[in-house]
């Protein structure tokens, strides 16, 4: 079941970034689940939801600059209402643990249309964000380099999306916000060690666990700081893990597309038709 979701997300990513477009705010809390009896499948489909922070980032888009972003959050980001947003997760957290970095609030960019658009890096949840999301010296030479290390943090949050779905509160932080309970990653400085502590017990597990224990490698591969070391997409594509899970994602994509195409060719006929039809009519006329 984890490997199903986890191709489902994968696959979802992969269609935005060959779009150009970086998710932002990946989490357990923003992927839903389909009816299974409705899509005739096992487990249901796993499906992105709350696009807010996705953003296109173009051969025009800059980062945009440390002082553009506000030194605080504002008095109504506290009483939002979705349960753990960019701005409520950091009220709970605190700033980031990077010394010499000021702790930025994790709020949702705004492109302008002037000479160049900017878009703000340290948008998202903190938590399921690297630390270099917040460092001031992390740069990009060109909009291609901007894009390929902020989609890297995107593949970061997948890393801990699928440590907290496969361990649940075992490792992690259980947190009560806005009548709610959901599950954060590690604190910062404990996020080596709870990654470690629990590919060393499915290690421990024997055989049974041999799955559990890819996953973590993977999550391993994911969750690194630097975006230069971090898993690719190919390379995700390519773990042995996930290959009868994508296989199987991979068909059901091809069918839904499939069936749209047939359904879109189905209104071009009938359009076509019905224009038919009025010609004839018009000319007994």
């Amino acid at each position: 079941q984890l490997l199903h979701y986890a191709a489902c997300m994968l696959c979802a990513l992969t269609f935005l970034h060959s779009r150009n477009v970086v998710f932002r705010d990946l989490k357990p809390e923003n992927v839903l689940v389909t009816d299974p009896e409705i899509d005739h499948s096992p487990y249901g489909h796993a499906k992105l939801a709350d696009f807010g922070l996705a953003r296109s980032v173009g051969a025009d888009t800059r980062r945009k600059p440390r002082q553009e972003l506000p030194d605080r959050c504002p008095p109504s980001a506290h009483l939002t209402s979705r349960p753990v947003s960019a701005v409520a997760t950091r009220a709970l957290e605190g700033p980031p643990s990077r010394e010499g970095s000021p702790p930025t609030p994790s709020l949702p960019s705004r492109a302008t249309s002037t000479q160049q658009r900017r878009i703000t890096t340290a948008a998202g949840t903190p938590a399921f964000m690297p630390l270099e999301a917040f460092d001031v010296a992390t740069e990009a030479p060109n909009s291609r380099s901007l894009f390929q290390m902020v989609s890297s943090w995107d593949w970061y949050a997948f890393g801990w999306t699928l440590f907290i779905l496969l361990q649940g509160e075992q490792g992690n932080r259980r947190i009560h916000t806005s009548g709610r309970v959901v599950l954060l990653p590690p604190a910062d400085d404990l996020k080596a060690i709870a990654v470690a502590r629990a590919k060393s017990n499915y290690r421990a597990a024997g055989p049974g666990a041999a799955l559990q224990s890819q996953v973590l490698d993977l999550v391993a591969g994911l969750v690194v700081e630097s975006s230069a070391d971090r898993l690719t997409a190919n390379q995700l594509r390519a773990a042995p893990v996930l290959a009868e899970a994508l296989e199987t994602a991979d068909a059901m994509i091809a069918a839904s597309n499939e069936k749209k195409l047939q359904s879109s060719r189905d209104g071009c006929l009938q359009t076509l038709f019905c224009c038919r039809l009025g010609r004839s009519n018009q000319d007994l006329e």
